[in-house]
C-alpha cells in the first residue's frame, strides 16, 4: 500500500525529466539588407576571375609535383666516377 505513492512519484520523476526544457520566447531573425546588391555580370566577372585564379593555381602545383617526382642524375654514378678516378690514379696504367 505505501509502495504505490512511490512508484507514482518515481514514474513522475522520470516523466518530467524527458521533458524539453523551458525555452525563450522566439524573436523574429533580423536578415542585413544591403541595398546594393550585384548585377549578374559583376557576379559573373567575380566567378570568371575565381575560375582563373584557381586555374593558375592548380598550374603551379602541377608544375611543382612534375619537378619533384622528376627522376634525378644517380647520385651513386657520380660517386662511383669518382671512386674510379682516384683507383686510376692511385694505379696508374703499367
Amino acid at each position: 500500500v505505501i509502495l504505490a505513492p512511490n512508484f507514482r512519484r518515481v514514474g513522475e520523476v522520470a516523466a518530467w525529466g524527458n521533458q524539453a526544457p523551458p525555452q525563450a520566447p522566439t524573436v523574429g531573425v533580423q536578415v542585413p539588407f544591403n541595398p546594393a546588391t550585384l548585377t549578374d555580370g559583376e557576379v559573373r566577372a567575380t566567378l570568371v576571375q575565381m575560375a582563373q585564379a584557381i586555374t593558375v593555381q592548380a598550374h603551379a602545383i602541377t608544375a611543382q609535383a612534375t619537378r619533384e617526382g622528376a627522376p634525378r642524375d644517380n647520385p651513386h654514378a657520380s660517386t662511383m666516377v669518382s671512386r674510379l678516378r682516384y683507383f686510376t690514379r692511385m694505379n696508374p696504367q703499367v
